[in-house]
């Protein structure tokens, strides 16, 4: 078997940490800058693909023909990234079975799951270059306008050609390790059939996704800043003081109340004051409001609209070996096997 080493940097205005992989790969703005790859003992290559005009690379024709390949086996470290971003941003349908996941493989060791941390454990010879996060800032996210920069919103390589070059150099260096990582982890016998049959269970299921009622939704976040805010007025209305959320002024003011310094408002000393039933009861009615105030299950549906795409469903929303001492799933995103 022939094997594919891969690896890609991408722009979009959105942060795939906020919106997931899914999301951000259909986005508008999205797309592919960098494709590094390297065939089995092959030197790596990197393709320029930042802009059709710019500088006018492509990707070989062979790369492209290996990709659907079975006989050819794709690795990527956190294949689910590449496996995404390439079928969607060029259209093309490949076959996660033909992949392998070099951050799974190492899941399974007990490793980490970064690539850096992974080389820092095992002593790589290849490291992770460090560069790598100012870099992915630089030419993968917008920047802000400035006078300095002529007002615009996306560095492009012509912008500095220094760091463009750094770039591609740790395009490259990413695919390396990665190289190093498979040579150890194949080693070892790998992922059993009946894991990597559930790996890719996962990846099917990520996916295919969950619809959600993006009206129902809408709604419960409306309504949320309804009664948030008709809460904050009943606490200015009761205590008197600018911001009711300021820890410091409603200390002040439960001081001016009790006659005693309260130390805490955090959920267990608000759950046993007001059980204790012997508070004054407007004190005792500004505490449970700043409990209604302090609920933070609302935060779900607003990460719910981030990760929803334009067919109305969500989906990345398992970690296939996120806890990788045990190698049960982990949440990602929304958390939905986290109800609360």
């Amino acid at each position: 078997m022939k094997h594919l080493h891969v690896d890609i940097e991408t722009y979009c205005d959105l942060d795939v940490s906020d919106v997931g992989v899914y999301r951000y790969a259909e986005d508008d703005s999205f797309k592919i800058i960098l494709f590094a790859y390297s065939f089995d003992g092959e030197p790596v290559t990197v393709i320029d693909c930042s802009r059709d005009e710019y500088p006018g690379e492509s990707i070989p024709v062979r790369v492209w023909k290996a990709l659907t390949d079975p006989s050819v086996i794709k690795i990527a470290h956190n294949t689910n990234f590449e496996y995404v971003c390439i079928e969607t941003y060029y259209g093309i349908g490949l076959d996660l079975t033909q992949w392998f996941c070099t951050m799974i493989a190492a899941a399974y060791l007990g490793l980490p799951l970064g690539l850096d941390k992974i080389g820092q454990v095992l002593g790589l010879s290849e490291q992770k270059d460090s560069r790598g996060k100012s870099l992915i800032t630089f030419f993968c996210k917008p920047c802000k306008p400035t006078k300095k920069n002529g007002g615009r919103t996306l560095n492009l390589p012509e912008h500095d050609l220094q760091k463009w070059n750094e770039f591609k150099e740790y395009n490259a260096q990413d695919v390396r390790t990665e190289k190093e990582i498979y040579r150890y982890v194949s080693r070892f016998p790998g992922l059993p059939g009946i894991e990597r049959e559930y790996w890719i269970l996962d990846q099917i299921i990520n996916a295919t996704g969950i619809t959600v009622d993006r009206e129902f939704i809408e709604a419960a976040i409306e309504t949320n800043k309804r009664f948030t805010k008709d809460v904050h007025d009943e606490m200015v209305n009761i205590t008197g003081v600018d911001n009711p959320n300021s820890l410091t002024q409603l200390k002040r003011w439960l001081l001016h109340e009790l006659g005693h310094e309260i130390h805490s408002l955090g959920k267990d000393y608000l759950a046993d004051a007001i059980d204790g039933a012997l508070l004054p009861e407007h004190v005792e009615r500004v505490l449970r409001l700043r409990q209604f105030a302090s609920k933070t299950s609302i935060s779900k549906y607003d990460t719910m609209l981030a990760y929803a795409q334009k067919d109305g469903r969500i989906r990345g929303l398992l970690q296939f070996y996120g806890a990788n001492r045990t190698g049960r799933f982990s949440g990602r995103g929304v958390q939905v096997e986290n109800p609360h």
